[in-house]
């Protein structure tokens, strides 16, 4: 649809949490931005709006809201992603991610060095449809650095590393994650005050070994 004023960041980010992406945003504008999506069934339409209400995108609000919206879009959109992700990896940040810690199952998680950590995994992937698997390694690792505890980011730098280095590759590297300190189960207490057993990293990593494993010992 065609939005009037079109430049309109506070909106694009009410419209894009809409959509599925937890982005910080006015609640005041949600409504507006329902009225938007209920005026179009494509989704892939209702992304690229969010694109539009960013005008020329400058600032880091700007970028990270397209380089999202475009990541949403998938494959067809990879170059895109591409382009904002490392534009807005070059800014400064957009301060409303940062800022604040939360603790996940008993691990501590700072959100902003998060939501840096998942514009490089948008960036990764996307170099990776593209076949630049170098360069989607290397994004991949950095955003493992940034996020350790993320188990799924081991796991996509690996499958990445099989594919360009070999599979021998991947496993070593894959061993030498039992090393960090989230293979060991972290203890935390839930809201009900029950005792619990963090066990994601380490239930992960070995799932995936064995499935290399399983597929070197059958070629």
């Amino acid at each position: 649809m065609q939005i009037e004023n079109s430049k309109n960041p506070e909106l694009a980010a009410a419209l894009l949490y809409l959509l599925g992406e937890p982005v910080p945003h006015d609640p005041k504008l949600e409504k507006e931005a329902g009225q938007i999506w209920r005026s179009t069934e494509q989704r892939e339409q209702l992304f690229l709006t969010v694109v539009e209400l960013c005008g020329d995108p400058a600032e880091p609000r700007e970028l990270y809201l397209c380089e999202k919206a475009y990541s949403w879009l998938g494959k067809e959109y990879c170059r895109q992603t591409i382009q904002f992700a490392e534009r807005y990896l070059e800014s400064d940040g957009w301060d409303a991610l940062s800022g604040r810690t939360e603790v996940v199952e008993g691990i501590h998680v700072d959100y902003g060095e998060a939501r840096q950590a998942g514009v490089l995994i948008d960036l990764a992937k996307a170099q990776e449809e593209l076949g630049n698997l170098r360069e989607s390694y290397s994004n991949y690792l950095r955003a493992y650095e940034l996020a350790p505890y993320h188990a799924m980011t081991v796991l996509k730098a690996a499958e990445v590393l099989t594919r360009f280095h070999g599979r021998t590759e991947a496993m070593n590297f894959l061993l030498q994650q039992r090393s960090s300190p989230y293979y060991e189960p972290i203890k935390y207490r839930d809201s009900a005050g029950t005792v619990k057993r963090n066990e994601i990293f380490k239930e992960l990593l070995e799932s995936y070994i064995l499935k290399l494993q399983k597929n070197g010992s059958e070629n």
